[in-house]
């Protein structure tokens, strides 16, 4: 029985100062009883008109949808012949249909052919031709340009096959199984468009026979194989895990359907729904009229339960029993479900009619509760006044055509709630009288779920967790906040407490209540271990998040304390298992973010499998000191900084970061990226890219970052002539000996890692030009510190060099801002010492921040991680910011390894390599001391 609804509407004011116009909601429930469980249930059939003239009745041919047109290619109209070669197009919304010849690699007619979708790019691949000979050959449609391309055929990618199965997720075609030239098959490929390659994967052993016609589905992060022809109609289910790339027979229960092959199928979120296809064939093989079925399943892929679904088989929309049809995920009118065109009937007749099948939902009493508190918080944000009683039954979920992307037999994934304003996704409580839609209350706040992943290590356990205390301390952190450490030590949540209770401090100048308030934020902290590149500790981790959420609207962060070979393990992850659901989700990542061009791209590349731009937070801690967030305060805001800012008034520029203190334990770390990378490629270059910006448009992040690539992409790369490496050597004070760098256990003898390095680098614009930049950095020098050092131009005509025979070099003015240890901006001038002579003396116009400012400056990460709550990106680095800092030194990283330059060596707490003084002197610059002045 068809459905039937009672509908509601409801008006969204607008929002001051919003560009979005009032909207109408009409919400339709479904009416009906509750079932015992949020199952799917019924589905309906709209079978569609097509104007003009179509490619007619067919079988064993392909359909899949781009936008709101499905392109449909090869089949037959009787056994074993090919049709054409066209690529036929039905427009869904105009119903009619068109013809494309198209250009380039057109493929030759076919059968047993697949294709699918990613982007606006369709992918065919295989199937048999007019000869009966198996084929092999990927192709690519552009739909933008109706231009063909052939990617592969030959040697090259899987063996050739008709009648297998293909199915997509965001970067991948997958193929599994048909009629190979030697019998049916079993093997799973992937084509993926980005790296442009074939991945075969690994065999599923003799329980999943060789097959053709099976269903082929991405959902929860696995691959599933239903039923197909083996020899015989099968029944079985398989799955392989795309991460543990493990093949698992999955044993299903319920209304389970009859074995099966040739049939249509579609993914939508956890549901496999299955409609049709042949359940005995015919003796005659492909060229008689086998038995079909026109009953439609869906499988739990959670439950591993099948139900069969109500769907109007008796009704003149039906398509009744077929198979061999072409068929894909798609949507229409907002309604996501499948399509299905053409196939055979039980007669061994051609088909050519179209048809829409729409799945519903439906929920118990519980499931309603749930879910009538989910709608409350995203309908809360606006302004919802009701126009018409509400009554409580069922619920549909619609959406608007421009936030539904086709499905194409794919898991289809829901995208953040927030965006989603022309939804309507509506359900009613189960209490009469109640809308959903009315007063907020403290529960209805959202929650900030914290997730440290890397818990037990030394970042997390000195910088993160002091810093998320102090947040709390200063009342940064929401009312309804939780903290979750995850890692692979095992741990309880009491020792968690007891291990980051000892880096906890209060503010120097706020002690008050600085026991209550700890103890506060310490029940606030838990604990969960588990394996970074296990989907299901994550989805364990997700549970107890859950329960601390209570249902409320959830955003989760993620930091990703954790070795770089492991982020995108951690990242898929969360993204499958742990991410939000109804908030946001962002994920702070640690450098080094590669090391070098080639790896950070790669890296970069696969995080945005998982995540998008905007939830990528690339974390340099510099960035988040005092100072040089105060940089562009000093510049954009001060007159008198402004028109000296350039070549016409800039000799050089220094910056400098030493630290008094050698690798201390990090040595295997260090060995592996050394001082260039983990120093001057990251923190050196992005305070240099503020500091030597143009002023931006505005104060916007990407208004500030776009100025900073501006700057980055203008540098040219270093070459080795402009560098000095040097390496810290033993060296003893009396009875006290401080170790060489390959004195540490996990360092090779012979190592030539730099423990230091200096380079000169120019950057190649109108304000620059010409200007030479030293960047240095080093280990186990005499002393710690940070600073930017601005030596500008003499005095044109000094007289005072003539009269009083001032050193030139020495009277330089000079601009110094320290970043660490004890931040300060100062200038140095010129003045005359008093008395009856003429001696000039330089002296400081000093700011130090401890003297104006006296009290204590929050941490670097504290600023970081509010603003990542915040979602502010200024102080984070864009994809294209690293991929322009790395192409500045990655030419030089690559000589130094190849050439084995042999680093010089210095000592232990000395003022580094002789060799930088010589740089220096090459470049005119006047070599700053590596103490720092108070």
């Amino acid at each position: 029985m068809a459905p039937s609804y009672i509908s509601t509407k409801y008006q969204v004011s607008e929002k001051p100062n919003s560009p979005v116009t009032p909207l109408q909601f009409t919400v339709h429930f479904l009416k009906g009883s509750s079932s015992s469980a949020m199952a799917l249930r019924q589905g309906k059939w709209i079978k569609l008109d097509q104007g003009a003239t179509g490619p007619g009745a067919r079988s064993s041919h392909a359909i899949t949808q781009v936008g709101q047109k499905a392109y449909s290619f090869g089949g037959e109209f009787q056994p074993r012949v090919p049709v054409d070669n066209k690529m036929h197009v039905f427009d869904l919304k105009e119903l009619t249909w068109s013809a494309i010849s198209g250009t380039g690699d057109v493929p030759p007619p076919r059968v047993g052919v697949t294709m699918a979708t990613i982007g606006k790019t369709i992918y065919i691949f295989g199937g048999r031709d007019n000869e009966h000979k198996e084929l092999n050959e990927l192709y690519s449609f552009d739909t933008s340009t109706n231009n063909w391309t052939l990617i592969s055929s030959g040697d090259v990618g899987p063996p050739h096959r008709s009648y297998h199965s293909v199915t997509t997720d965001d970067r991948h075609v997958y193929i599994f199984g048909g009629c190979g030239v030697a019998g049916r098959l079993n093997d799973l490929w992937a084509y993926d468009v980005v790296d442009q390659k074939w991945i075969q994967y690994p065999k599923p052993g003799d329980n999943l026979r060789g097959r053709g016609g099976p269903g082929l589905l991405v959902a929860q992060g696995k691959i599933w194989v239903v039923y197909g022809f083996a020899g015989e109609e099968a029944d079985d289910v398989h799955t392989f895990d795309l991460a543990l790339k493990e093949w698992i027979q999955v044993e299903t229960s319920g209304e389970k359907p009859t074995a099966r092959s040739v049939f249509s199928t579609v993914a939508i979120g956890k549901y496999i729904v299955v409609y049709g296809g042949e359940v005995d064939p015919s003796d005659l093989g492909h060229m008689g009229a086998g038995k079909f079925t026109a009953q439609a399943y869906v499988l739990d892929t959670e439950t591993l339960l099948w139900k069969q679904l109500e769907d109007g088989l008796n009704s003149s929309h039906h398509p009744g029993p077929r198979g061999w049809c072409a068929f894909t995920g798609g949507e229409r009118d907002g309604r996501v479900g499948l399509l299905v065109y053409g196939g055979n009937s039980p007669s061994n007749d051609r088909l050519d009619d179209i048809f829409f099948f729409t799945p519903h939902f439906e929920a118990d009493e519980n499931c309603f509760k749930h879910e009538a508190l989910q709608t409350k918080r995203f309908l809360s944000s606006w302004g919802f006044q009701k126009t018409s009683s509400v009554q409580h039954m069922h619920f549909e979920i619609r959406a608007s055509a421009s936030n539904v992307q086709p499905l194409n037999a794919a898991s289809l994934q829901a995208g953040p709630t927030e965006n989603v304003l022309d939804a309507e996704l509506v359900e009613t409580p189960v209490n009469e009288g109640f809308s959903p839609f009315l007063e907020t209350d403290e529960k209805d706040k959202p929650t900030l779920s914290i997730v440290v992943v890397g818990a037990s290590g030394d970042l997390a356990r000195k910088k993160i967790f002091p810093a998320l205390f102090a947040l709390f301390y200063d009342d940064h952190l929401p009312q309804n906040f939780t903290i979750y450490g995850y890692a692979r030590s095992v741990m309880t949540d009491m020792e968690l407490r007891n291990v980051i209770s000892r880096t906890l401090t209060c503010r120097i100048d706020k002690r008050e209540n600085c026991e209550e308030k700890m103890n506060h934020f310490l029940k606030r902290c838990f604990y969960h271990s588990g394996q970074y590149s296990s989907e299901e500790h994550f989805l364990e981790l997700d549970s107890k998040l859950r329960e601390k959420e209570a249902g409320r609207k959830s955003n989760r962060l993620f930091y990703l304390a954790i070795p770089p070979d492991v982020f995108v393990d951690a990242t898929r992850c969360a993204k499958h298992r742990a991410s939000s659901e109804n908030g946001w989700t962002r994920v702070i990542v640690e450098k080094p973010f590669g090391r070098d061009t080639e790896s950070s791209r790669e890296l970069t590349r696969t995080l945005k499998q998982y995540l998008t731009e905007d939830q990528i937070f690339r974390i340099d801690h510099q960035l988040g000191e005092e100072l040089v967030e105060n940089l562009l305060v000093l510049r954009f805001s001060n007159l008198v900084f402004e028109p000296l800012w350039s070549r016409n008034y800039i000799r050089s520029v220094q910056l400098i970061f030493s630290e008094d203190f050698g690798v201390e334990g990090r040595g295997r770390y260090f060995e592996n990226y050394g001082i260039i990378r983990d120093i001057m490629q990251n923190h050196l270059l992005q305070i240099l890219s503020l500091f030597a910006m143009d002023t931006p448009v505005g104060l916007d992040a990407e208004d500030i970052r776009n100025e900073k690539v501006k700057v980055l992409r203008s540098i040219k790369p270093v070459e080795l002539k402009d560098v000095v490496v040097g390496q810290y050597k033993r060296h003893c004070e009396g009875n006290v000996c401080y170790p060489a760098y390959t004195d540490d256990p996990t360092v090779s003898n012979d190592s030539l890692t730099p423990t230091f390095a200096a380079a000169t680098m120019f950057i190649n614009n109108s304000r620059w030009d010409g200007v030479p930049i030293m960047l240095i950095a080093g280990k186990a020098l005499q002393s710690k510190r940070a600073e930017i050092r601005v030596q500008f131009r003499h005095v044109p005509g000094n007289l005072y060099n003539r009269n009083s025979g001032t050193d030139l070099d020495k009277a330089t003015n000079e601009l110094v801002l320290r970043i660490q240890p004890e931040e300060a901006v100062y200038l140095k001038v010129n003045n005359k010492v008093p008395g009856l002579g003429m001696r000039l003396d330089r002296s400081d116009l000093n700011l130090l921040y401890k003297s104006r400012y006296p009290r204590e400056f929050p941490d670097a990460y504290e600023r970081l991680l509010l603003d990542a709550m915040k979602g502010e990106r200024r102080s984070f680095i864009r994809s294209d910011e690293l991929e322009a800092a790395w192409a500045v030194f990655t030419p030089l990283l690559k000589e130094l390894e190849e050439k084995k330059v042999v680093p010089e060596l210095y000592s232990y707490g000395s003022s580094g390599p002789v060799g930088v003084h010589y740089l220096a002197a090459e470049h005119n610059v006047t070599l700053g001391d590596f103490g720092y002045e108070d």
